[in-house]
């Protein structure tokens, strides 16, 4: 009945589309259809006769295909023996998840072709049936940006780039050991004896940049503009430095000529982090990034209610956790309706507490003299008007008289103030921000006394609220300085060890195998103990330099946890 060429083009293309999906025909009794074509356009009507699924439901009534079977049947050769097994994965309709299942030739061969008024008849119930609904933790929901999500990989990712290094400024703290020890050619995670040169380990080149779109849903511009230039000033300098704390502020926080473009990547390598785990390229991911930024507040320093900074910065310029957190709401909309940051850094990370009370609209206070303030509104939406209330974030941090994050006044009680610690008795309790959840700790003279404390702390301060908040992703904000030998970081008042940081990975990853498919994104914060450069040695490159670093211990157990998660 369909002798002439374009009747057998007709056909063949009809029969390509049909059986895109093989695995259809195995859930769903073979029905048959109408398909009408006419002769001017190639749009395709699909009329039932009958339809019925596995439960015994039936259907009826009449669908048009968008796209037309012919353009889906054009993104592939034409076979006239049907599609082979190549060309079916490449499919329009093609599933990441769904390879099993052999389908017979005959479904190839109950065509029965006619144009203008013939029929063609097919069991081609997967074209033609109703899309099922999505959801927001679907494994197959497509996000606005288009990206696919796909089954979940079985290793973890470390999302690197050699630019990490270039953010040079001579301070002796947050220097590019900190990444070499990790990621340089004898680094920790580079290391066969350490079981991290594995099928369970692999190492991907970042090469991408933040978008300003994407550091501005976070940052203000005049911040953002002003760190831009200062470092064109710090390019000038002949020393390639230049500090970006205001006058009067101790001097802490430092760029040079490259740190803007060394920020922008490593944010923009939290955001690949989040991609690759959302697509199901790995199921977790570390990336090794600097510099930090859970102290960077919407405009930088972070500013108190009654409109006082904090002293500095502390080293951080663009607040990458919240970058790749807002960047997942915002670009992964469809499936992640409800991110979570975890802080774990002894520092507390008030900028990115700034930044979550910067998603309700209100009125921002800055002293910029002594006697004298400004009051501005304020109000930076990730993605719609409810963000607050599905952004989860929790920092267990020490709280000491005179410990960073502090404000640059004397007499001034940081406990009073949310946006920086939390409050004084305890967990803070803030009925306009439940999902702020800041665990202060007082400073602990042995390991034996910190540990006990610090999990007890996490198990009943945090992770149960963490649990009812029920995230689709987590993001760590990870950092090691709490370490017992990380006197630099937490001036011998904290004592924890490379058991407890394990244990908090490992109870992070419980709750996101319950609530969120597994999806974590980690990234570096602090953690400053690393092998001091000397003039015969800039860096630290031989194995038994890394191995004395207190930071590359800890990196590389929260790594083994999240291998074996």
């Amino acid at each position: 009945q369909a002798t002439s060429p374009r009747n057998t083009e007709t056909l063949s293309t009809a029969r390509h589309a049909a059986t895109v999906r093989k695995d259809s025909a195995n859930r769903c009794t073979q029905s048959a259809c109408t398909i009408a074509f006419t002769s001017s356009k190639m749009s395709t009507k699909v009329c039932y006769k009958k339809w019925m699924t596995e439960n015994g439901e039936s259907l009826s009534g009449s669908y048009e295909l968008l796209p037309p079977i012919a353009v889906l049947a054009a993104q592939s050769p034409l076979n006239d023996s049907g599609p082979s097994d190549d060309d079916e994965s490449k499919g329009a309709h093609a599933a990441d998840d769904d390879d099993d299942g052999d389908s017979s030739s005959k479904e190839n061969s109950d065509f029965c072709a006619r144009r203008k008024g013939i029929s063609i008849m097919a069991p081609i119930a997967h074209l033609i049936a109703p899309p099922p609904k999505q959801t927001h933790d679907a494994i197959t929901a497509l996000p606005y940006n288009g990206m696919n999500v796909a089954r979940r990989a079985d290793h973890t990712v470390v999302l690197y780039d050699e630019l990490f290094m270039k953010h040079k400024t001579g301070q002796s703290l947050e220097c590019p050991a900190r990444v070499d020890v990790l990621c340089g050619e004898h680094g920790a995670l580079r290391q066969a004896e350490n079981g991290f040169i594995d099928k369970l380990l692999t190492f991907k080149q970042v090469g991408r940049e933040a978008s300003l779109a994407d550091v501005l849903r976070v940052h203000e511009w005049e911040y953002v503009h002003d760190l831009m230039r200062k470092c064109e000033i710090a390019k000038r300098s002949p020393r390639d430095r230049h500090f970006i704390d205001p006058p009067g502020h101790p001097k802490d926080t430092m760029v040079s000529g490259d740190s803007y473009h060394v920020a922008v990547m490593a944010a923009g390598a939290a955001c690949a982090g989040v991609d690759a785990v959302l697509r199901g390229e790995a199921k977790n991911a570390f990336v090794p990034l600097r510099p930090p930024g859970h102290h960077a507040g919407p405009s930088g320093l972070v500013y108190s209610d009654d409109g006082c900074p904090a002293e500095s910065q502390g080293f951080c310029l663009l607040n990458n956790a919240m970058i790749a957190a807002a960047y997942a709401k915002y670009s992964w909309r469809d499936v992640v309706a409800r991110v979570a940051i975890v802080d774990f850094d002894v520092h507390a990370g008030n900028g990115s507490c700034a930044i979550i009370r910067n998603l309700r609209p209100h009125t921002h206070t800055r002293r910029i003299a002594p006697q004298t303030s400004v009051t501005v509104p304020s109000y930076k939406p990730w993605l719609d008007q409810d963000d607050s209330e599905n952004v989860f974030f929790s920092s267990i941090h020490l709280q000491h008289e005179g410990f960073y994050p502090r404000q640059a006044s004397t007499g001034y009680d940081p406990s009073s103030d949310p946006e920086f610690v939390g409050g004084a008795s305890g967990t803070l309790a803030d009925p306009n921000f439940p999902w702020i959840v800041n665990i202060p700790m007082q400073a602990t003279a042995s390991q034996a006394e910190c540990s006990p404390l610090w999990r007890k702390k996490v198990t009943e301060e945090m992770l149960p609220k963490l649990r009812s908040f029920a995230p689709d992703l987590i993001i760590i904000s990870a950092g090691f300085d709490g370490h017992h030998d990380d006197v630099d970081g937490n001036r011998g008042m904290f004592h924890l060890v490379e058991d407890d940081f394990e244990w908090i990975t490992e109870e992070l990853i419980q709750v996101a195998n319950e609530q969120a498919k597994g999806r974590i994104v980690s990234l570096l914060e602090g953690g400053y103990h690393v092998p001091k450069p000397t003039r015969k040695r800039k860096l630290p490159r031989e194995e038994s330099y890394v191995l004395t670093s207190a930071l590359a211990s800890c990196v590389a157990v929260h790594v083994k946890a999240l291998m074996n998660a």
